[in-house]
């Protein structure tokens, strides 16, 4: 027996408009197709007169036809659609271990909270830059008048699948910077699947308020450590600050002097190469380290990020003094694991190494695992507490992203070509200008002179 029809449909205009009603609703809907055949997602007329609900079809069907002389495909898909799309295939790269879980969940949570409440069911073809600015003043009120201010809490599942209640959180300004990369990655995904012409691709985001230039208008620069600045964190103690104590077990001192020993080396890698903290620091291995000389017969260190990270695999250039002082020791001196130690001569404190050491190790991992440590964030900041360096000169919070913006603000500063740099950190020079030139009056204090004003010789 045939399955039942779920809705009943009426054919107008030679069959390109088919008005059909849903069950326990009065309302039409229309489902049409244009002149080539390329058929419009289905929609609502807003009435419940059959004559007046073609006209609305007519009219819908002409402003498509209108949308694809402005080069808007009219049959294009929603934002929505586009999202979930995006959201399957971040999972996937989780099972392949190319992502990690809690960077998805997070994304996850961002796009259901606010990019799809708002845009869902917008072609991703509609989507223009007044459409992102309506966005942005939706999102700027969203915990104070908007949908955020009628939720005081929110349903959380855990990993082992039990839920619980908590009041809702308030996300800040520096997370929007976050909602603003995971939308720009959903419209790359967009573009790449040829949902959207790259074209039309429309530029998202752009941090509100912050510094400005000389003109009053709105910096882009990021928040970058000065040379002083960066030479104190790598001078940096936690011992000075939080002292082992006699009452801790031996087991707890070693945990603790290991992680901070491969915090200090991953802080002076991340300085001394402009890299990504996060995936990019996670995949390097011993291996990924090679050495080669320049014509003039000098050696030079290099490091290849791989393929699977942001922009691909690339080679970095790795300063020869901060591998040399930092990276070194941490290789080559014994772990704590091991029978002798290599004690200093003037402290007389013990100096230890990584335990992995292999080529196919990972050099920034658990001391007890071998495991990729993700992120040092924790370790970050607390430095920088104890440092009071939390903030730059313009008031904005220092990151881990910040040791990226100072190695290219300082190779900058010394006059380095901008497409070396960019090419060192994976990246295009424009972005270079637009970000990292952290040109000021003070870095270049030494080029002024007082000299300009001279008076005539008396006679």
């Amino acid at each position: 027996m045939a399955r039942e029809a779920k809705q009943e449909y009426r054919y107008h205009e030679d069959g390109t408009i088919a008005l059909y009603r849903r069950p326990n609703s009065a309302m039409w809907y229309a489902r049409c197709k244009l002149d080539d055949g390329v058929a419009l997602n289905p929609f609502s007329t807003g009435t419940e007169d059959e004559h007046e609900a073609v006209k609305v079809a007519k009219k819908r069907m002409l402003y498509a036809e209108v949308d694809r002389e402005r080069g808007i495909e009219p049959g294009g898909k929603t934002f929505s659609f586009i999202a979930e799309q995006w959201l399957k295939r971040k999972r996937v790269e989780v099972e392949k271990g190319i992502s990690t879980k809690i960077k998805v969940d997070a994304y996850e949570a961002i796009v259901r909270r606010f990019h799809i409440p708002y845009f869902g069911k917008t072609k991703i073809t509609e989507i223009t830059p007044r459409k992102l600015t309506a966005y942005e003043d939706w999102r700027a009120t969203y915990w104070t008048t908007g949908p955020g201010s009628l939720a005081e809490t929110e349903t959380i599942r855990r990993k082992d699948g039990k839920e619980y209640v908590r009041k809702t959180k308030r996300i800040a300004r520096g997370k929007r910077d976050a909602e603003d990369t995971v939308l720009r990655q959903i419209f790359k995904f967009a573009v790449k699947e040829e949902y959207l012409p790259v074209e039309r691709m429309p530029t998202v985001g752009g941090k509100q308020g912050g510094s400005t230039n000389g003109n009053g208008r709105h910096s882009n620069r990021r928040p970058a450590f000065t040379a002083e600045q960066a030479t104190k964190l790598l001078n940096y103690d936690a011992n000075e600050f939080y002292p082992i104590s006699d009452k801790m077990t031996p087991e707890a001192v070693k945990r603790l002097e290991n992680d901070r020993m491969v915090f200090k080396a991953w802080l002076a890698l991340m300085l001394g190469t402009g890299l990504r903290p996060g995936k990019e620091h996670q995949a390097i291995r011993w291996r990924h380290f090679e050495q080669h000389q320049d014509r003039d017969g000098r050696d030079h260190l290099f490091l290849t990020i791989q393929k699977d990270t942001k922009t691909g695999a690339r080679t970095v250039h790795v300063d020869d003094e901060v591998y040399a002082k930092y990276l070194t020791p941490y290789k080559v001196f014994p772990s704590r694991e091991d029978d002798f130690t290599i004690t200093d001569s003037e402290t007389g404190k013990a100096t230890y190494g990584t335990r992995f050491k292999s080529p196919d190790d990972f050099v920034f991992c658990d001391q007890d695992t071998g495991a990729p440590i993700q992120k040092f964030d924790r370790q970050f900041h607390t430095m920088l507490r104890n440092l009071k360096m939390e903030k730059d000169d313009n008031g904005d919070p220092f990151t881990p992203y910040s040791l990226r913006h100072t190695w290219a603000t300082l190779k900058l500063n010394a006059g380095m070509d901008m497409r070396l740099v960019a090419l060192n950190m994976g990246t295009n020079p424009e972005m270079i200008h637009r970000h990292y030139g952290h040109d000021n009056t003070r870095s270049r204090a030494a080029e002024f002179t007082n000299e300009w004003l001279t008076e005539d010789d008396e006679e």
